[in-house]
């Protein structure tokens, strides 16, 4: 970093201030959850610390909820959780619309923790544009150790088998997603520091009269047929990637 320049465009040097060029810098000194990929503009971002306001609960049936967690946290003072129905594969979703942006290369990212006998984590965002329904959505499964993309055949695809993660409840993990819809295809999953290239797979869409919006949903099922806790925290959504 340059040494001795203004410190917020003041007029007279400051001998012991650093100027920070990158202000996504600034922004993670400063305790910004957008620490982990700091590629394109944020267009929303929530920490949870005021629980799942602004959010809908869908659970798959059940004993299925969704709450507020004190503990475990990523960042700040509040995460939030999906507590799955006590059925092997049920998912339970948290979701929430938010006006279509200037279309651009998009990401979504959030930060989750794995219990014990996890089976999916995935996260979604759905494109509506009035015609048409676009779908692109990433799915960790943990029972098999699989990263996967869901495609145009409807079905998901395996990019990455790195094996089962560590599961605690409080190991923190991080997904990433970045496509273009654009041109209809993925662009890069990043998970756990790992870039993938998923840029030859077109994403999902279907014919679809729902007004134009987009939606954001993250989702987790447990691998038996018990309730299992997952917790999530920091989602953010990008656009101009």
């Amino acid at each position: 970093m340059a040494h001795g320049a203004p410190d917020f465009y003041g007029t007279s040097p400051q001998g012991l201030v650093h100027r920070v060029a990158d202000l996504a810098e600034l922004a993670a000194r400063l305790k910004s959850p957008d620490t982990f990929d700091r590629r394109g503009n944020v267009l929303f971002m929530d920490s949870f610390d005021n629980g799942g306001s602004g959010w809908t609960f869908l659970a798959s049936g059940g004993v299925a909820a969704g709450y507020a967690l004190a503990d475990p946290v990523h960042n700040g003072g509040v995460s939030i959780g999906i507590s799955t129905d006590a059925v092997a594969g049920a998912i339970s979703s948290w979701y929430k619309y938010i006006p279509i942006p200037l279309l651009s290369r998009m990401g979504i990212e959030i930060a989750f923790g794995l219990p014990f006998d996890a089976r999916d984590v995935i996260i979604t965002l759905t494109i509506f544009t009035g015609a048409k329904q676009y779908i692109y959505a990433t799915r960790w499964r943990q029972s098999a150790g699989t990263l996967a993309v869901f495609d145009n055949t409807f079905a998901y695809q395996t990019v990455a088998t790195p094996g089962a993660l560590y599961t605690d409840g409080t190991t923190w993990y991080i997904v990433k997603m970045v496509f273009n819809p654009l041109t209809g295809y993925y662009q890069r999953i990043i998970f756990n520091a790992v870039t993938y290239d998923v840029s030859a797979i077109p994403a999902y869409f279907t014919a679809s009269a729902t007004s134009a919006v987009t939606q954001v949903t993250f989702q987790a099922s447990s691998n038996i047929a018990a309730a299992r806790l997952f917790p999530f925290d920091d989602f953010i959504y990008t656009i101009n990637e």
